[in-house]
């Protein structure tokens, strides 16, 4: 099977090819994926979640016309674009949290420095507070 954007001419699409449109649908389908992709980043974290039917829909219809190619990606997307449109909260909050953090880990150095205070238990795990 060939490449049919061999039809382009220089790097043009021909208007005359019988595949036109589905040649332009397909580079801007192309295209849309590479800058979501390269403006999201690497996504190697899953986070399970639950939406109702509404949006769950509204993400399937996206999928449907590939804006996004999977569910997956597209709730990614929409929760970049939520984070970055509350930036202003983040800022607020994280340095809050950077010392509660902080106040944390000092409570655990002293309670380790304790006798008699147990070990943490088999199969917890730091990521717990999360």
């Amino acid at each position: 099977m060939t490449d049919k954007r061999d039809n382009r001419r220089g790097g043009r699409y021909d208007p005359l090819s019988d595949d036109f449109d589905e040649q332009l649908e397909r580079d801007i389908s192309e295209r849309v994926h590479q800058k979501l992709s390269k403006k999201m980043g690497a996504r190697g974290n899953a986070v399970m979640t639950r939406l109702n039917d509404e949006d769950l829909s509204r993400l399937d219809a996206l999928v449907e016309l590939e804006v996004f190619r999977s569910r997956s990606e597209a709730v990614a997307f929409f929760v970049r674009e939520g984070m970055k449109a509350r930036e202003d909260l983040f800022a607020a909050v994280m340095p809050t949290v950077d010392k509660i953090r902080e106040l944390k880990a000092q409570a655990k150095r002293s309670l380790e420095q304790e006798p008699g205070v147990p070990d943490r238990p088999q199969g917890e795990q730091e990521e717990r507070g999360r």
